[in-house]
């Protein structure tokens, strides 16, 4: 035989000390989160639910005992399902499966203020167990998040068995079911646990919460991180970037330079065929000059994300066509025969501005690497299988070494070849393309054997001519 009252007196004092140990957490900490004060809460809830059933050993009021089984169950309900969802992950099934049986209690107790105690203890110890192995299975699954997880949710579930073992004795026990008498195992199995409870589940809430903060560290540690190596590589492409425009603006404009002084100084020396000559070469620097700023100005919209997307249906042979009516006089100058095996109904979905620089770029390559009367051959082909378009850019010009080849799309080599006619390169072609065509979820490939030529293939999202007259 044990005094309850005393008991509960300590055990009251208890949770209302480990209440004001959270407040103080609260304020000290400026943590004024929702799942702490709740947790709060519900230890005051408990605090005073303990206080009534002490006094109820004193004076056995009706309205008293179900005021404080109500603060009981609700107490428990607050506490189980803030430390079952300390990462604050949950779906509302289980916010409902959590209050809405404590909730039926509570409602059921005030309905039926006669209710003999046997029948409410089955009610209110059953749901007790719910709560508590409710919340142990799912703290469970969260150990990964937290070590200290493993050991609340098996001080639960001892403590939701406890329940469900004072709940069978009410139910088998009837009318003779025994309250608060001090002498019986089941008390004592609930004092213990309740304590045990008490303790682990306060304690260990702190922990996992500080297990889930330093998680938290780490993983914005590992973004700091890669941003940093980010930031390095930026920086490398950056620089690289600067001596490619110091290396290849060096060129032209040395050229354009020399041309002008030449021409200003000796236009009256100059015999007619030569200024034809200087005019020529003058006309060709600016071409390279400004065919090298649009390049770079293309790589570095793309490489600071100022480009912004417009993807939308394209048909594949009206931008070929464009292409190659741009780069018509180098085509005749050559005398280049062009094949072009492209289905007219053929629709990709991409950024128009992006696919037209790629296109101009494959086709203008193809040009420059030919030799005079070569041939350039341009198919398209839908691959419905895989929901793509391939199209191919081949020439049976001079080709590309496999050395070279290896590192073709890379920004960290800077290597141009002269075309056949000496045309110039900037080196940063195919680097655009290859950024364009994979933010437009494609892909790009090259075969090449030096003096037979070379294939460029890129691959894009295929836009049918069914889908697009159904969205019309």
């Amino acid at each position: 035989m044990f005094d309850v009252k005393s008991i509960m007196f300590l055990f009251g004092m208890l949770s209302a000390f480990t209440g004001l140990l959270f407040v103080y957490y609260l304020l000290v900490n400026r943590k004024y989160d929702w799942h702490l004060i709740s947790f709060t809460i519900s230890k005051f809830l408990q605090t005073l639910a303990v206080i009534g059933l002490g006094l109820l050993t004193i004076h056995l009021e009706t309205i008293l005992l179900h005021i404080s089984i109500s603060f009981l169950i609700m107490g428990y309900a607050l506490e189980t399902f803030n430390l079952a969802t300390f990462d604050k992950s949950f779906n509302k099934y289980f916010l409902w499966g959590m209050f809405l049986p404590p909730g039926l209690i509570v409602f059921i107790s005030f309905s039926f203020l006669h209710l003999p105690y046997h029948i409410l203890a089955q009610f209110t110890h059953t749901v007790a167990a719910y709560c508590f192995g409710l919340a142990s299975i799912n703290l469970w699954t969260k150990r990964r998040k937290s070590k200290f997880a493993i050991l609340v949710s098996l001080t639960y579930m001892f403590f939701s068995l406890t329940w469900v073992y004072s709940a069978s004795l009410a139910i088998m026990g009837g009318e003779a079911f025994k309250y608060l008498s001090g002498d019986t195992h089941r008390e004592i199995l609930i004092y213990t646990f309740a304590t045990l409870n008490l303790i682990v589940g306060s304690v260990g809430y702190l922990l996992m919460l500080k297990d889930l903060d330093e998680l938290q560290i780490r993983k914005k540690n590992e973004i700091i991180e890669s941003d940093n190596e980010m930031l390095k590589e930026l920086n490398s492409k950056k620089d690289k970037f600067f001596s490619i425009i110091a290396h290849d603006l060096k060129g032209p404009i040395g050229g354009l330079l020399n041309l002008g002084e030449i021409l200003h100084k000796k236009h009256d020396e100059l015999p007619s065929d030569k200024k034809e000559e200087l005019f020529r070469l003058l006309v060709a620097s600016t071409k390279e000059t400004s065919n090298l700023l649009e390049n770079l100005l293309q790589w570095s919209r793309s490489e600071t994300k100022q480009i912004e997307m417009a993807p939308r249906q394209l048909n594949i042979d009206a931008l070929v066509n464009k292409s190659l009516n741009l780069l018509r006089q180098h085509i005749e100058e050559k005398n280049i025969v062009v094949n072009k095996n492209i289905d007219e109904s053929i629709f990709v979905w991409a950024d128009q501005n992006m696919i037209d620089t790629v296109l101009r770029n494959l086709i203008s390559n193809a040009i420059k690497y030919v030799n005079r009367n070569g041939k350039i051959n341009i198919k398209c082909q839908p691959d419905i299988h895989n929901n793509l378009v391939s199209i191919s850019v081949n020439d049976n010009g001079i080709g590309i070494n496999q050395e070279v080849l290896s590192k073709l799309f890379n920004i960290d080599n800077n290597h141009s070849t002269k075309g056949t006619l000496n045309e110039p390169g900037t080196g940063l072609g195919l680097k655009i393309c290859k950024e364009f065509i994979h933010a437009n979820s494609g892909t790009i490939l090259v075969e090449s054997k030096v003096n037979k030529g070379s294939t460029f293939t890129i691959s894009l999202p295929f836009y049918n001519l069914e889908t697009r007259r159904k969205e019309a």
